[in-house]
């Protein structure tokens, strides 16, 4: 394995991202500070790609004067993010190591990793840092690494490794639980578990197979000098399997009073509880990340391009900047750009909440995920499937969900410390057993000295608290509610006021019909009938809305004939020869239909009805408040 002789040491030749340049003057500024430290031969820096290459004949050179020279003059060194995906880590203490190792590393700004996803998220400086500088900081401090795509984000334990997990516990309980059985008394007697060498057998297949992974873990971490939850558990289950195989060697040699006892189900039944509750964790952490994969599945993954007079299928991710998709009437819009062809209104809930869908023409923004309405639409592409609006909403989720709360970061801290304060205690209880301690000593100061390690291991430390957030921030996203971060899910509890600047996230989605005003001969009814049966062929919520209040009203609305449909204006039809017009102000004045300035409506909103020509009324809708709101 490559090893890192100095990670302050970078290649001969480099290029780093530079924040803030404008102009041929900043360039040239940057250019000269770059050059003025003695073992840069030459630095060349480019305005459009906002990048310096840097030229070191030595290749030696101390990143963080890189940095600070930068900094100096008055630029900053951009940084890229990534996030890996950390295998090995148990406990919080494996969380404080893991980020203890990359925060060493000069061109890594920030890092955070979470134990309920087995993820890492890294900031870091392109050129001063790698990738693979990065897995190998990982590497040497005891865990293993992978780079996950952002599909992959979240999962944690595979299912073939959960799989696994549940064998190994089911074994090593029913393990402890056939030596138990020897111990019934009368029933003991009577079973060959009751053989003390059979115990040692299967004691030993448990400890070193389905246990192997607490050594490997506990071995990795002490090449590094740490310690971890793994520790206390190769510790604590060894020290019962040992006790128990001297104890049946002294048997063989006539030493049974040295140790009277055996512990072998003991050794089992804890192996097998801890990989239960990993496998639960697990499970767990899945759930929990459930809300990212819906939203991730949401998403459309194909478009229909122009090429010329061709309209071809293709993957959303072929997609480039200046591409335009035809949108079909019901179709999910798959990129963020402009109309610029057509005319339609788009329900743009699953971003806003808002239920009453929007009309979009020429030059209007249009987002990915949003539905498209009535009408056909082109739209051209402006911003790909990485960095859409919807894009940075899943994004946002998956950084609360890897962000940590104040109380974490004391927590992981405060692991760090626990497990070798957790060995010296169980080290001091086992003397103190021995010492003071009834006959057989050394029976009662191994299962002390056990029950110690045990019992104090700080697993629920560094779990509790991500798993919570994931489980918040991801039932948060599902009811339409995003977290900026985890500190904004702690500082909640003390809202006593929430003020919102819109209704539409609180209702349900649903509006009804409030009242109906007649300006004419016809009635209330009549109104709602003829409306009614031009809105029966629409798929508009207000439409609905228009034909459920019909409905309940015992009428039934008739066909009419010249059906039209003016998505954000309104709908047409004839019925007895009386052309029926629904729709806005605008809608109607455009036909020739006098419409009084004065109307206007407190409520949701209002549709106005004509009639042979004539101004008829206007029917009025609100929505309810949902009752979760």
């Amino acid at each position: 394995m490559q090893q890192i002789v100095d990670n302050n040491l970078i290649d001969t030749s480099f290029t780093l991202p530079i924040v803030g340049m404008t102009c041929a003057a900043c360039v040239s500024h940057v250019g000269e500070a770059l050059e003025r430290i003695p073992e840069v031969e030459r630095a060349v820096v480019n305005l459009a790609t906002e990048k310096a290459t840097v030229h070191i004949p030595s290749g030696h050179i101390q990143k963080e004067l890189l940095k600070s020279t930068v900094q100096d003059a008055g630029y900053q060194l951009g940084f890229e993010s990534i996030t890996l995906s950390i295998e090995g880590m148990t406990c919080a203490a494996c969380v404080s190591h893991v980020e203890s190792s990359l925060l060493k590393l000069e061109g890594v700004e920030e890092a955070y990793v979470n134990l309920a996803t087995e993820t890492a998220k890294v900031q870091y400086i392109p050129g001063l840092e790698s990738i693979s500088s990065i897995r190998l900081a990982i590497t040497n401090s005891g865990y293993s690494s992978s780079y996950i795509e952002k599909e992959e984000l979240g999962y944690g334990s595979t299912d073939r490794s959960q799989k696994r997990i549940i064998q190994q516990a089911v074994v090593s309980l029913l393990g402890a639980g056939f030596i138990m059985l020897g111990m019934v008394p009368n029933l003991g007697s009577a079973l060959p578990f009751q053989n003390e060498y059979l115990s040692f057998v299967i004691a030993t297949i448990v400890q070193f197979w389905a246990g192997r992974q607490f050594y490997t873990s506990s071995w990795n971490a002490a090449r590094h000098r740490t310690t971890n939850m793994n520790t206390l558990i190769a510790v604590g289950t060894s020290t019962a399997y040992l006790y128990s195989t001297f104890a049946v060697l002294g048997k063989i040699f006539g030493l049974n009073d040295a140790f009277p006892e055996t512990y072998f189900s003991t050794s089992c039944a804890i192996i097998g509880m801890v990989l239960l509750g990993r496998y639960l964790e697990s499970k767990s952490r899945r759930r929990a990340t459930d809300s990212i994969k819906l939203l991730l599945d949401m998403a459309p993954k194909t478009a229909n391009i122009i090429k010329g007079t061709d309209i071809k299928i293709v993957p959303v991710d072929n997609l480039v900047i200046g591409d335009v998709v035809i949108i079909k009437p019901g179709e999910k819009i798959p990129v963020d750009g402009s109309v610029v062809e057509g005319f339609s209104e788009v329900d743009e809930s699953t971003l806003t909440g808002e239920s009453i869908p929007r009309i979009k023409e020429i030059g209007d923004p249009v987002f990915t995920s949003t539905v498209n309405g009535t009408g056909n639409i082109k739209v051209i592409t402006e911003s790909l499937s990485d960095n859409t609006v919807y894009s940075k909403i899943v994004s946002l989720i998956e950084d609360t969900q890897a962000s940590k709360a104040p109380i974490q970061r004391i927590a992981d801290r405060l692991a760090s410390l626990l497990v070798p304060a957790i060995l010296i205690v169980a080290a001091l209880t086992f003397l103190t057993w021995i010492i003071v301690g009834p006959d057989p000593t050394y029976s009662y100061a191994t299962i002390a000295a056990v029950a110690v390690l045990v019992i104090a291991c700080p697993c629920a430390m560094g779990l509790a608290t991500p798993i919570a957030i994931m489980v918040g921030s991801g039932r948060g996203a599902e009811n339409g509610i995003l977290y900026r971060d985890a500190l904004a899910i702690e500082t909640l509890q003390k809202v006593d006021s929430v003020v919102f600047d819109k209704t539409g996230t609180l209702t349900k989605g649903q509006p009804k019909v409030t009242g109906i005003n007649s300006h004419s001969s016809y009635s209330a009814n009549e109104i709602l009938e003829y409306a009614a049966a031009v809105e029966k062929n629409s798929e508009h919520i207000i439409a609905k809305a228009i034909v459920t209040e019909c409905e309940s009203r015992k009428i039934v609305p008739v066909d009419v004939s010249e059906f039209r449909s003016s998505p954000g204006l309104g709908t047409s039809g004839v019925l007895n020869e009386k052309a029926i017009l629904v729709g806005n102000k605008i809608f109607l004045r455009s036909a020739g239909v006098e419409v009084p300035d004065t109307l206007n409506s407190a409520d949701l909103g209002e549709v106005h009805v004509s009639i042979d020509g004539s101004y008829s009324g206007s029917i009025f809708f609100s929505d309810t408040i949902r009752d979760d709101a």
